[in-house]
């Protein structure tokens, strides 16, 4: 089902063993200020719901064991209420591609509140490529196999009084990369009185490099961006009882190796002392066998 007017109400659908592809939503909210509301997708072969658009309302929408991912979402002034994402990604898509609870790209003003990523196979809660201004608060992210709460390659976002609990515990390459909240390549982002508790890490700061990203005016790009990790602030958090570290930052990049061929310029950027980063007030605990803080990368040399 695809709805593409305006000002229309979808409420108490269920849609059920589709066989769509990944990318391809059983049921797709676009137009401009509808409303889905207490709908379910389940058991779908791709993607289960998606909206774009704009000023568009998924309300008690639940989404669980597609087989790609929950739900996708873009445009502007759209926002998720009271939904659950769960047990996603029954395939086994590449979770570094795209699976999990729900991934969000190209949005503006996204608002995700009181809402529900468990159990999926990848991300809960992911926000990829060119997000700005969009808010997730108040929500719930636990045993997803990635990360609980992502933010990546996106600027003006804040992430707060939201619950991150036991994702990122599988072993497996780039586990690493797995926290309760990760923040990656993001600029001007906040990130404030959350709670991380047993997650693989806490909360996680990423820079592998600087992300680029071409001029494109249908995607509200006008000109050239350039993303990389600056002018975060982490602040009145509860990081505890995580199983690798509290709180790190993650830096896989030339500026930790050392490597010579490196532009000045591009080691500026990568230095996270000269990135604006604010840390305070907030309560880290580990228990014996696990870390407090980390700050590099454990395998490069200027850790």
């Amino acid at each position: 089902m695809e709805v593409t007017g305006s000002h229309i109400v979808v409420r108490g659908l269920t849609f059920r063993f589709a066989s769509n592809n990944a990318q391809q939503p059983a049921f797709r909210m676009a137009g401009d200020y509808n409303l889905a509301e207490d709908c379910t997708t389940e058991y779908t072969g791709g993607e289960g719901a998606a909206f774009d658009g704009q000023g568009n309302v998924f309300r008690r929408v639940t989404s669980r064991k597609n087989g790609q991912i929950g739900m996708g979402a873009h445009g502007a002034d759209n926002s998720l209420e009271d939904c659950r994402l769960e047990g996603n990604n029954t395939i086994g898509f590449a979770k570094g591609w795209e699976a999990g609870g729900i991934k969000v790209a190209v949005s503006r003003r996204l608002r995700i509140r009181q809402s529900i990523a468990a159990g999926n196979n990848g991300a809960g809660f992911w926000f990829d490529i060119d997000n700005r201004d969009d808010i997730i608060e108040d929500s719930w992210a636990a045993d997803n196999d990635g990360p609980g709460i992502m933010v990546e390659i996106s600027s003006d976002m804040t992430v707060r009084n939201n619950v991150s609990v036991g994702n990122g515990l599988t072993e497996e390459p780039g586990a690493w990369n797995n926290a309760g909240i990760l923040v990656a390549e993001a600029m001007r982002t906040v990130v404030d009185h959350n709670v991380c508790v047993g997650n693989r890490t806490g909360i996680e700061i990423c820079q592998q490099g600087i992300r680029h990203l071409p001029a494109d005016p249908s995607l509200d790009r006008p000109s050239a961006l350039s993303y990389y990790s600056d002018a975060l602030t982490v602040t009145h958090n509860i990081s505890a009882y995580n199983h690798e570290w509290q709180f790190a930052l993650f830096g896989d990049n030339s500026f930790f190796s050392g490597k010579s061929g490196a532009a000045p310029e591009e080691l500026a950027l990568l230095n996270p002392d000269r990135r604006h980063l604010r840390v305070n007030h907030n309560l880290f605990f580990a228990p014996p066998g696990t870390g407090l803080i980390t700050w590099g990368a454990p395998w490069q040399p200027r850790h």
